[in-house]
């Protein structure tokens, strides 16, 4: 009698079917994502545009009947790009689930250099210095002063020119490269992000 289900008549039928849809029940809502064997096709875009892509999440993928939310790696995007599902959520079932993902890279900033101004900004500063110096010497002394004016201004104009020494620079589109992106999933059996499928993403 081990192992059987001590009834009799039709009783032994509904206790039977009731045990095994409890079962079912219990095994799917604990079954964790699995990744979906799907080839997808890499995309390509430049700083501004976007990428989008038409993926299913498969057949028995998950537990049926649980909403799964979708996301990405925000560690496997481009620098500041911003992805988005439709539909945000998805529920898997005995059929594929068909739902498209686009990512939006933003526009890189261009490699900008600022000049150091203070050589110019000295250069206006000594003009009232040497008025007052001329204003107050002999004419034995101006002629030097005239040599000496000279060359400082000579001087402060190559300072300006090189741009006093230092300048400061922007990076430039920090997002360009090749990436994998990551579409990940999350259901109340599994609130933890699982990676469902990997998109190929180009920025040049």
């Amino acid at each position: 009698m081990s192992g059987n289900i001590l009834c009799g008549g039709k009783w032994c039928l509904v206790v039977a079917a009731l045990f095994a849809f409890g079962v079912r029940f219990a095994r799917a809502s604990n079954a964790p994502l699995v990744s979906v064997p799907y080839e997808v096709v890499p995309q390509t875009t430049s700083p501004g545009g976007t990428a989008q892509y038409p993926l299913p999440l498969n057949e028995n993928t998950g537990a049926r009947g649980l909403p799964m939310t979708l996301m990405c790696s925000q560690s496997s995007l481009p620098a500041n790009a911003v992805c988005s599902f439709s539909p945000a959520t998805i529920t898997p079932g005995a059929l594929a689930v068909p739902f498209s993902l686009t990512i939006a890279v933003p526009t890189g900033s261009a490699l900008l250099e600022k000049p150091n101004r203070m050589g110019l900004h000295l250069y206006f500063a000594f003009i009232p210095l040497a008025g007052i110096s001329f204003a107050g010497a002999g004419r034995r002394h101006k002629r030097r002063l005239w040599l000496w004016l000279a060359g400082l201004c000579v001087f402060l104009i190559l300072l300006n020119a090189c741009g006093g020494g230092s300048s400061n620079s922007a990076p430039a589109n920090p997002e360009l490269g090749t990436y994998n992106v990551k579409v990940q999933g999350t259901t109340s059996a599994q609130p933890n992000p699982v990676t469902i499928t990997i998109v190929g993403l180009t920025v040049q």
